[in-house]
């Protein structure tokens, strides 16, 4: 299993797809994963950040790849200006934080009780 926050939920799923061949990572839990990009990458002045644009050809593969979708959870803040578009991806179980903020969500206590809750289902 595992667990994500933003970057992490995209890595989480490119390995799930690309490097475990094995079988290895059961399911995966993100938190505020910029599934579908974030409208606001394109001006960002890091190219560690552009790499969220919406029409990146990276996670537009990662898009069009719904294997592995049902045995993610995603969750996400009711609203989270890193992430505008939010977190929902197609065929995952989705799930709406009741807090709002990109990093807020993982000190929150309701979020982290969703979490864990996540975590152990």
């Amino acid at each position: 299993m595992i667990l994500g926050h933003s970057k992490g939920g995209i890595i989480g799923k490119t390995m799930m797809l690309d490097t475990d061949t094995g079988g290895r990572i059961d399911r995966m839990v993100t938190v505020n994963s910029p599934f579908s990009g974030s409208r606001w990458a394109r001006f960002a002045p890091n190219p560690s950040i552009r790499v969220f644009r919406t029409t990146d050809r990276h996670l537009l593969r990662l898009a069009d790849r719904l294997d592995v979708n049902s045995r993610i959870t995603s969750l996400g803040a009711r609203a989270d200006l890193h992430v505008p578009e939010g977190s929902h991806l197609p065929g995952a179980r989705n799930v709406t934080l009741p807090v709002d903020g990109h990093f807020r969500p993982l000190g929150h206590p309701a979020s982290r009780a969703a979490i864990l809750a996540a975590l152990l289902d």
